[in-house]
């Protein structure tokens, strides 16, 4: 077999086609319209020339645009768990119809093909599995999974902001597609939050700056409860039928994802757009502790075009199903595994901000062998929300070296800003400007040659 990168496993394509080859015929909870059970009391199948009438309970699945439904009941008139079975393999299927004309593929054998946890790698060699696509910022791209699986094995609340293509996405595709369990969405409304809720585990609510105020205040309305640790909220949008009055979210983390503040100039570019601390209520921000990430991926991603992705897949298989067994493991057993380090390096936290973090510090915790690595994570998580902090007196030294400077010289400098890491590195320089000081040029970043990167891309 021809010797790859390990990352390439990672890569959007090869994760693809492995659930196409493992899952492709399987019915699975992403397929899932809502928790929620539906009922149909009268129906038709072909050849019938009556309708037949029966109280049927049971749950809706939409996969490659045809509906599939499956008994709330199983043989023996027990009630179904559908986190027991799923995925299923539908056999024995009979097309029938409501009296409105909906069709439906009626599963009367469903076969569960639900892959048993099992602790298949080491808490860290799971985690590091994760963090295989190079990067310029392990720690960070490192905090991103673990926020992942602390918002996957938990309830937790989390905002992060960072400059595009510093892995958010990634970070939440990945074990989207691997794992299931949870997703995102663009610009998100309250009916979109209600309909992914009554489904999702994790739900992340991307680019929430710039929402029309009217919307962003009935969308804080669900947040707020949610982040309370609150068991269900009452339903306020009518856009989709399919979800009840009442809201399971007692297994529901939420994560709010959006850029930098200079992501955000205005329409005339003489001024940034109020950010997201300015626009939310406090006790939405209070709730959600916040983060900045950094960093860009190292990988040449083109390079999977001259590998034969079929049949790579089949032979990393094993591996991938491997990763699913552990995830499954964890999911259920991670607080068996951890070691209680103490956490007095962690910076003073308050009220709600202290108990969302919780869950983070655990995964923490779970990953780290020895006291003085998780201090060494607690040190990132510090640092993480410190320059957060810090990047909100951004927007008030954006304002004022647009005064001060040449509209010429000040378009120029925001380039050297960009390149900068940090917002404290970004504030000192824009405060030196501001002052008339000389400054150090800014050098574009050498990632090839942090990460001993050849030019191709390849891992020295």
């Amino acid at each position: 077999m021809k010797a790859y990168k390990p990352s390439f496993k990672l890569f959007y394509g090869s994760i693809g086609e492995f659930m196409y080859q493992y899952y492709g015929d399987l019915i699975r909870t992403d397929h899932l319209t809502s928790p929620n059970q539906v009922n149909i009391n009268k129906f038709r199948a072909p050849g019938m020339e009556d309708d037949l009438l029966i109280d049927f309970w049971g749950y809706l699945f939409i996969k490659d645009g045809m509906s599939f439904l499956l008994s709330a009941t199983a043989e023996d008139s027990t009630e179904i768990k559908l986190a027991d079975i799923l995925p299923i393999e539908a056999r024995d299927i009979q097309k029938i119809a409501n009296k409105k004309g909906d069709v439906f593929k009626l599963i009367r054998n469903p076969v569960p093909r639900k892959i048993v946890g099992e602790a298949k790698y080491k808490p860290k060699e799971f985690i590091d599995n994760l963090c295989l696509l190079g990067f310029s910022n392990p720690d960070h791209q490192k905090l991103l999974i673990m926020m992942s699986m602390a918002q996957l094995w938990d309830r937790s609340y989390f905002r992060v902001c960072g400059p595009a293509g510093c892995s958010k996405d990634s970070s939440v595709d990945v074990p989207a597609a691997l794992f299931g369990g949870c997703g995102s969405i663009e610009k998100p409304t309250i009916a979109k939050l209600e309909d992914r809720a009554s489904v999702l585990s994790w739900l992340v609510c991307n680019e929430v700056v710039g929402i029309q105020k009217a919307q962003w205040q009935i969308m804080e309305e669900f947040f707020l409860p949610a982040a309370s640790h609150k068991n269900f909220i009452t339903k306020h949008s009518r856009a989709f039928q399919n979800v009840q009055e009442i809201i399971d979210i007692s297994n529901l983390s939420l994560t709010l994802f959006y850029n930098d503040v200079d992501h955000y100039p205005n329409d005339k570019g003489d001024d940034l757009i109020p950010y997201f601390d300015k626009t939310t209520k406090r006790a939405v921000l209070n709730r959600f502790p916040a983060f900045r990430i950094y960093g860009e991926f190292t990988e040449d991603f083109n390079a999977m075009k001259r590998v034969n992705l079929k049949k790579y897949v089949e032979e990393n298989e094993g591996w991938y199903v491997d990763m699913i067994k552990t995830f499954q493991h964890y999911k259920d057993n991670y607080h068996e595994y951890l070691h209680d380090w103490n956490e007095d390096k962690l910076m003073e936290l308050k009220g709600r901000d202290a108990t969302n973090l919780g869950v983070l510090l655990k995964v923490c915790d779970f990953y780290s062998n020895t006291q003085g690595e998780f201090d060494k994570w607690m040190g990132v998580i510090n640092d993480s929300m410190m320059d957060y902090v810090v990047m909100l007196d951004y927007s008030k030294l954006y304002k004022k070296m647009l005064t001060k400077l040449d509209e010429k010289v000040f378009r120029k400098e925001l380039l050297n800003i960009e390149k900068l890491d940090t917002f404290t590195e970004k504030n000192a320089y824009a405060e030196k400007l501001i002052k008339g000081e000389t400054v150090v040029k800014v050098k574009p970043k050498d990632t090839a040659a942090l990460y001993n990167l050849s030019v191709d891309g390849d891992i020295i």
